[in-house]
């Protein structure tokens, strides 16, 4: 097994188990790409922090994020109630985020490899 502890705080429950049984080559293909193309929570953070708006576009792109964003810097992060709100929820998006990713992922080395 060469999932690292971090890697498995991580992943969430469902995909976790499949990670840690596929052979280590498969492994090694799956922490390559999720490593390449999860999200930081920290780079979200300082995104909210120091560019208030422009952190709807760290998911990305979207007109439905164009549109939130441009409210978010109109209202002034909605007189900073939403700005705040945004600094825990955004969080939480990258980790659903990063988790659907690990799926889709893990779906495609299986595909590839069955």
């Amino acid at each position: 097994m060469i999932v690292s502890k971090q890697l498995q705080q991580e992943l969430s429950p469902s995909v976790l188990p499949a990670v840690i049984k596929m052979p280590e080559d498969q492994q090694a293909s799956f922490i390559a790409e999720y490593n390449q193309r999860k999200k930081s929570r920290l780079m979200g953070r300082l995104l909210v922090l120091l560019l208030p708006g422009f952190h709807f576009h760290q998911l990305g792109f979207s007109g439905k994020r164009l549109m939130a964003m441009m409210l978010f810097q109109a209202t002034c992060g909605g007189l900073l109630v939403w700005w705040v709100l945004e600094f825990f929820l955004h969080s939480t998006r990258i980790q659903n985020h990063n988790q659907a990713l690990a799926m889709e992922i893990m779906k495609n080395i299986k595909v590839l490899n069955a």
